[in-house]
């Protein structure tokens, strides 16, 4: 972790819970399978679509709905059609989180409407929104501004997303799933669109989600650009190629072995250190190679 404040209290997610919920969907069906719009959506609170009972979506729409427009009964009609009840489709939600290594945490529904037992911590949250990137469609519908949605009934509707950053074509680009109730506060879980060192960002109860957010995602950026500077002033391209050559044999390398220390060498070097538990810097000091050769070379 890069930077945390209170990272392992237990906060409210309200709406943020809508991104494991697209994994859970997306774990049992893919996004051309088709539900229908169980009768106890009605009971939903807004936001909604205002679906109605029996209209027939394809999961890939009803996703969209969910992660842009954050739609209540999307997500109660997707629980409950996936599991039965939303009671039972929390216990899906419990283990896939459970799985991606998630220790503090406890899920209730599938949209983030209040329940007091319904909590997570932050650390635990970013966990899950790392793992997203294992969704290329999730990714893919938190890059996207617009699209359509082919109802309710024979109505057209837009769907904005509700990322503000995204709008502004803020850059380093910032894709995630906002959040809100009176008591979770204002909230965001998400990460900077980079193929090979993305920043995951979590935001819990914050009083100035888009400005906190800004500051986070560009001191994010920016750490990784410091330390490839870094990098390159300590290792000659003849070391780099060794220690390329070096975290290719080890498996945590797998790009071209050319003595130019970029942005996928350093994810490298982050690998190498989380895995044998050491600082996790990206900086290949003295401590790191002597390690890395010593397992490399053994």
């Amino acid at each position: 972790y890069l930077f945390e404040k209170n990272g392992n209290a237990l906060m409210y997610p309200a709406s943020t819970v809508k991104l494991l919920t697209s994994m859970v969907v997306l774990d049992k069906w893919d996004e051309n399978h088709k539900i229908s719009i169980p009768g106890s959506v009605k009971q939903i609170e807004p936001y909604k679509l205002y679906l109605k009972k029996g209209e027939v979506y394809k999961v890939g729409d009803l996703l969209n709905a969910l992660l842009m427009r954050s739609a209540n009964d999307v997500a109660h009609s997707l629980g409950v059609r996936a599991y039965g009840s939303e009671k039972r489709f929390a216990k899906m939600m419990n283990k896939k989180a459970s799985e991606i290594g998630a220790k503090n945490f406890h899920f209730m529904n599938p949209h983030g409407l209040p329940n007091p037992q319904q909590v997570i911590t932050a650390r635990d949250m970013a966990l899950i929104t790392a793992y997203a990137r294992n969704y290329p469609l999730l990714i893919k519908i938190m890059s996207t501004k617009k699209a359509k949605f082919p109802g309710p009934g024979k109505a057209k509707t837009i769907l904005e997303n509700r990322n503000k950053l995204l709008k502004e074509n803020f850059s380093p680009r910032v894709i995630g799933k906002t959040g809100y109730t009176h008591k979770s506060g204002l909230c965001f879980t998400g990460l900077t669109d980079k193929t090979e060192t993305p920043v995951v960002i979590v935001l819990y109860n914050t009083q100035a989600r888009w400005e906190d957010l800004k500051k986070l995602a560009k001191w994010g950026d920016q750490y990784y650009s410091l330390r490839i500077k870094e990098n390159k002033m300590l290792l000659h391209p003849d070391k780099v190629n060794d220690v390329q050559k070096y975290l290719k044999r080890l498996g945590f390398y797998k790009g071209e072995v050319n003595g130019i220390f970029d942005i996928p060498t350093e994810a490298a070097v982050i690998r190498f250190q989380a895995a044998n538990r050491m600082n996790i810097d990206g900086i290949m000091g003295q401590k790191t190679y002597v390690l890395l050769y010593r397992k490399a070379v053994k």
